[in-house]
């Protein structure tokens, strides 16, 4: 599969799931679950690619917290989305994703969070 077909496949599941998308300027997304849109960039890239995989993963799982599990599970399902769509996950999205999810974990240990699921934790840490 190239590039653009994996562009269709990505754009029909958000659309089947009732989702607006709206394309970003930069390489970044946002699932609006209240008023069901979706931003997404263009899809030219494995890396654009992966965010696309990562917004519908948030649409699959609904809206999920706290936000780190969320988070986790969209990077989840982006790295098994690219892999069934034929790509390799590019090696800096996967550190990334790891990078993201440490990130969000600190930010609701901050706030109060008291505990963390052991198997988010261990996987954000081997980043």
């Amino acid at each position: 599969m190239d590039i653009q077909e994996a562009r269709r496949v990505i754009e029909d599941d958000i659309a089947r799931a009732g989702y607006a998308i709206e394309y970003a300027k930069s390489n970044r997304g946002r699932v609006y679950f209240v008023s069901r849109r979706c931003m997404i960039p263009e899809i030219k890239s494995r890396s654009t690619l992966y965010t696309a995989c990562h917004e519908l993963g948030h649409i699959v799982a609904g809206y999920v917290k706290p936000v780190y599990v969320g988070e986790y599970r969209a990077e989840l399902f982006a790295h098994d989305k690219m892999r069934e769509l034929g790509f390799a996950v590019p090696r800096r999205a996967t550190k990334r994703a790891k990078e993201y999810v440490s990130m969000k974990i600190r930010r609701a240990k901050k706030r109060g969070l008291v505990s963390v699921s052991s198997q988010i934790q261990a996987w954000s840490d081997k980043g």
